[in-house]
Formats: C-alpha cells, sequence, structure tokens
C-alpha cells in the first residue's frame, strides 16, 4: 500500500504545480490582454563598420507631458558609438491595432544611459495607451507577467506573455523565471495589476538549456522617467533643404544648396484618387512614371515639387513585404528640384511607389542660407 500512497500524493502535487502554473500564466495573458496597445515591438538599423546591421527589442509606452515615449533597453538602440552615424540609425516600431498590428516610420531621436542600459525614444505626440509604473520593489512571492514582441515583420507577429517568479531580488536586479531570448531585451515586467515593476534587459543562459531573466527593478529608473517630464528628449527637426545641414549638403556655384538623397515620386493608385501628397510632383510626372516607356526619360531631367516631400538618405528597403524608409534629411518645399539619377518602382502596401535618387536642389528664392 505504501508505494501505491507515495504514488497518489506525487500525482496530486503535481496536479496541484501544473495547475498552478496553468492559472498563473492564465492571468499573465489577462495582464497582456489589458495592456496589448502599450507593448512596442522595435527593430534598430543601421550600420557598423559600413555593413547594414539591426537589433531587435521589445519595449513600452510611457505617457510624458510631451507625449508618450517608447521605453527600451538601452542595448537595444544603443549605445551611441554602436552605429557608424545616429544621423542615419533608424528606429523603427510595431504597435498592435485592429487585431494585426502597425509598422510605423522610423525615427531617429533617443536618450541612452549605457550604465544602467536604460533607454527612451521620442515620438512625435499622440494619443496611446501607456502604462503605469509602481514606485515600491514586488514582493518577493509576487506573481508577475514579462510581456514581449519577438518575431519581427513575421506575419500573425504578436505581443505575448509569460508568467515569472521571483528567484533573486536585490536592489540593482532582479532575476526571474521563464524562457527568454535576446530580442526579450526591454520587455516590461508588470505585477497583477498591469502596473510596471521592471525592464527585462537580459537572458542568461542557465545549465540544461534553460534560461533566467535579468531585469532592472522600477526603483532604480523611476526617477529618470519622472525626470522626462521635466526635461524632456527634443525630437530634432528636419530643415527645408534650403537651411539642410552644411555637413552632409554642398553649395553649387550660384550659392544654391544641393543634397543627395532619396525622394518619393508618387504611386500608382495616385491615378484614380488624385491625392497631391500621392503624387508630389504632379500628374504629368506620374503619367510618365505609370508607363514604363516615358519613366526613363525623366532620368537626368531636374523635376520641380509641387507640394512639400521629405528627402531621405536613401530609398527604401523592402524586406517581406514592409517598407523601410531611411532617415529624413530635409523638407522639400514647392519649387525645389531633385534630378533622378534612377528611379525605382517599389512594390508594397498592395500599391506601386516610385522613389527617385540623386541630387536634390533648393529654389534660389528659399535659399536663406545661414
Amino acid at each position: 500500500m505504501w508505494p501505491k500512497a507515495c504514488s497518489a500524493v506525487l500525482r496530486s502535487l503535481f496536479g496541484l504545480i501544473v495547475g498552478g502554473t496553468a492559472a498563473a500564466q492564465d492571468d499573465a495573458n489577462a495582464i497582456l490582454a489589458a495592456h496589448r496597445s502599450a507593448i512596442v515591438q522595435i527593430q534598430v538599423r543601421g550600420k557598423i563598420n559600413n555593413k547594414p546591421e539591426f537589433e531587435n527589442g521589445t519595449g513600452f509606452l510611457f505617457q510624458t507631458a510631451e507625449g508618450p515615449r517608447i521605453i527600451t533597453a538601452g542595448h537595444v538602440v544603443g549605445p551611441d558609438t554602436k552605429w557608424d552615424s545616429l544621423v542615419d540609425r533608424c528606429i523603427y516600431y510595431r504597435l498592435a491595432q485592429n487585431g494585426g498590428s502597425l509598422l510605423y516610420d522610423c525615427v531617429v531621436d533617443a536618450k541612452v544611459d549605457p550604465t544602467l542600459d536604460f533607454a527612451e525614444v521620442y515620438l512625435d505626440p499622440f494619443d496611446a495607451p501607456t502604462l503605469e509604473i509602481e514606485q515600491a520593489l514586488p514582493a518577493a512571492d509576487a506573481s508577475l507577467a514579462v510581456t514581449s514582441w519577438r518575431s519581427w515583420g513575421q506575419p500573425g507577429s504578436r505581443a505575448t506573455a509569460q508568467s515569472a517568479r521571483i528567484l533573486d531580488l536585490q536592489p540593482e536586479k532582479m532575476v526571474l523565471s521563464g524562457n527568454y531570448e535576446r530580442s526579450d531585451s526591454g520587455s516590461p515586467v508588470l505585477d497583477s495589476k498591469g502596473r510596471l515593476v521592471g525592464l527585462m534587459i537580459e537572458a542568461s543562459n542557465q545549465p540544461g538549456g534553460t534560461t533566467q531573466g535579468i531585469a532592472i527593478p522600477v526603483t532604480r529608473f523611476s526617477s529618470i522617467l519622472t525626470s522626462v517630464i521635466a526635461s524632456p528628449v527634443r525630437r530634432t527637426p528636419i530643415p527645408v533643404l534650403a537651411n539642410a545641414d552644411k555637413g552632409r549638403a554642398r553649395v553649387d556655384g550660384t550659392g544654391v544648396i544641393t543634397q543627395f538623397g532619396c525622394v518619393f515620386l508618387g504611386k500608382r493608385s495616385a491615378s484614380v484618387t488624385r491625392l497631391a501628397p500621392d503624387m508630389p510632383y504632379g500628374q504629368t510626372v506620374l503619367q510618365s512614371l505609370l508607363n514604363s516607356s516615358t519613366r526613363d526619360s525623366l532620368v537626368g531631367r531636374a523635376l520641380a515639387a509641387e507640394t512639400t516631400v521629405t528627402l531621405r538618405s536613401d530609398c527604401p528597403t523592402i524586406v517581406e513585404g514592409s517598407a523601410y524608409y531611411a532617415a529624413p534629411r530635409a523638407q522639400l518645399t514647392p519649387g525645389d528640384e531633385i534630378t533622378p539619377r534612377e528611379i525605382l518602382a517599389l512594390n508594397y502596401l498592395d500599391d506601386v511607389f516610385f522613389w527617385a535618387r540623386g541630387f536634390a536642389r533648393a529654389r534660389t528664392g528659399n535659399s536663406n542660407i545661414k
């Protein structure tokens, strides 16, 4: 009877453990469902030693007086010396929307604390759900949820949650149970009320192929989040071409700013919609773009913008149907010209987008060069 009794006890204990684990995971999923719109998927692109590189991570939205910021681990964004040029470093991000996700245009401004491994990314103000922070360390036996967003750019990719227990709690770090990978860096650690209690910064490999998560406790960075409101990171303004940075531009013989880059010329659907932003160089140029036999005739011709359009450092890169826009260099105003060296027809978003790579030239009348 004793072996049978032991077997029954063991089965009972196993059932309690499995049941408790399942309940904890259900709680983590419920927390994620309530805060999914505040979780951010991040990919940072740039060049290291003149080779294109990228870093994936997770982050979350935090509300400031200047609008929401993305908070993530510092090594996801930088440090600044990691990249050949901060001007060409692009921080792309996705947010959950309408049951799917939306990829936003890249932003370039961020502040990184490499010592703490903490970063804040500046966004233009917009209305968005954000996380609230807890001001104290969680209890050692607290049930926590780590919310991450893996598999950048993969169809159906969305944020997930895993329950976590505190294995070690110190003023400078929390060690958490769970299974983690590099792209989990920047994941928010939430308590049972959905409040932020930590920031994931590292996946620590353990014997047997398991991992543990290393997180910064909220008490290490809550003061930084509070000071964000008083000392916001200022977005770098995009200058009009006539006032562009002379370090990346040149002045021609008549004293007019010129700069090499890539501009959007128009898209196929504009022939139906007739929307000015969709054909910034006008209907005549658009008609030439739509006809492959006349498209090449635009190469080497000075094309004048009819509406404001952004000059970017390069043309978009298409990866698995998504377009990654390069960093903006200047705004072309009506009358500014682009002389294409080549014209690209790129397929994305179920449309054809035409881009020109070449030299942009500020109109003489707008050249208040300083």
